[in-house]
């Protein structure tokens, strides 16, 4: 945790992932088979743990986008969308993105 604080602007591309708690707790609840109710309770407890030890360590909030390349609201896609996203966002900002790394990209989207 704190990657993106310590890295900073030119030795990464600072992504963070977001989504709403209805979103992320569906999402869990689906992956670790367990109900929903708990995956809510983890995901809050996840954050609140992240956005202390952030404060603690770094003197930041957790959520200041200011602190990142790219902020992406994963709630109205899938995995493979948002690695298209992201992978985008870091060619046109002139982030060398390796082909063979968009080679497997296509075969991810085309498996879905």
């Amino acid at each position: 945790r704190g990657a993106h604080l310590i890295l900073g602007r030119r030795n990464a591309w600072r992504v963070r992932l977001i989504g709403s708690l209805q979103v992320c707790a569906a999402r869990l609840a689906a992956g670790a088979g367990i109900s929903v109710d708990e995956a809510r309770e983890r995901v809050t407890r996840t954050n609140a743990e992240r956005a202390r030890f952030i404060e603690q360590h770094f003197g930041r909030a957790l959520h200041d986008p200011a602190a990142f390349d790219l902020v992406l609201n994963t709630d109205r896609m899938d995995c493979a969308a948002a690695v298209r996203v992201i992978l985008h966002a870091m060619r046109e900002a002139g982030y060398p993105v390796p082909a063979e790394t968009m080679k497997e990209q296509r075969q991810l989207s085309s498996a879905v």
